[in-house]
């Protein structure tokens, strides 16, 4: 079969399950494995064009600024002799020297109604209504920060974070759904089908194709913002309802047979 015909297969049930189990195993895991590679895939250009946005119009801004920053040993050594401020995007940026730690930020953070960024000689400190953090630079770091090594820094930057950000994402979404299919799909299937005799790696055979239609809703759910932390919740219900109401398996005797037999091929 299809990918697509698997795909409306597995959402759209009728008697589609029916077949599962005369399918060979390797055949679920190509189909899910294809689909999490996907939506790897797809979050990696997505959220590697919005880094990449954002990258550019970082260096924008530090090109207006028409400066350098020097660092000597993890140390910067040019600190402006006054207090500066700059904006960008939905940050403050204050510079100074007096930031030596969390404390000596407190005055000024007073009167910001943005978060704020301290730059100091010796760490920046990212501070907001809900946080606050100290950054303190790479003890080693002895370069000069200019528009030059900007660019070319940010080319590095962006092609590392789209082949880390696919094996970040291809991680996430394998060890998630696969503690779907462990410990919620599956053991679902054994309860409803537990007078038929059905097997956990049978049932973990079905849990991979009724895991699709989550990867692509979560993928989904990621690329629109939506507030993920409760969707699990969703999903847990949505599996009950939806293996309690339409799925149905066949656990003839002929079916586990033939089952058998083309998952050993």
């Amino acid at each position: 079969m299809s990918v697509f015909t698997d795909l409306l297969g597995s959402i759209t049930a009728g008697k589609f399950y029916h077949d599962i189990l005369t399918r060979p195993a390797k055949t679920g895991w190509m189909l899910y494995l294809l689909l999490i590679t996907c939506s790897a895939i797809v979050l990696t250009v997505y959220w590697g064009v919005k880094a990449n946005s954002y990258a550019d119009e970082a260096v924008e801004f530090f090109a207006g600024l028409d400066a350098e920053i020097v660092f000597e040993k993890g140390i910067i050594t040019n600190m402006p002799l006054s207090h500066k401020e700059y904006y960008f995007k939905d940050l403050t940026i204050y510079v100074d020297s007096k930031y030596v730690d969390l404390q000596s930020t407190e005055e000024d953070m007073e009167n910001a109604e943005k978060p704020v960024v301290f730059i100091g000689a010796k760490a920046a400190y990212l501070t907001s209504t809900e946080r606050a953090e100290e950054i303190a630079y790479p003890p080693a770091f002895s370069e000069t920060i200019d528009l030059d090594y900007l660019k070319k820094t940010k080319s590095i930057l962006i092609a590392g974070a789209f082949f880390g950000g696919f094996l970040v994402w291809l991680l996430i979404k394998f060890i998630e759904s696969m503690a779907y299919i462990a410990l919620i799909i599956t053991p679902i299937l054994l309860f409803k089908f537990r007078r038929r005799g059905l097997t956990y790696p049978e049932g973990f055979g079905v849990g991979l194709y009724l895991a699709t239609f989550q990867i692509i809703l979560s993928t989904i759910l990621l690329l629109v913002g939506f507030a993920y932390i409760w969707v699990h919740l969703i999903f847990i219900l949505l599996y009950v309802f939806f293996i309690g109401a339409y799925v149905n398996i066949d656990l003839s005797h002929s079916n586990r047979q033939l089952y058998k037999e083309s998952a050993s091929q």
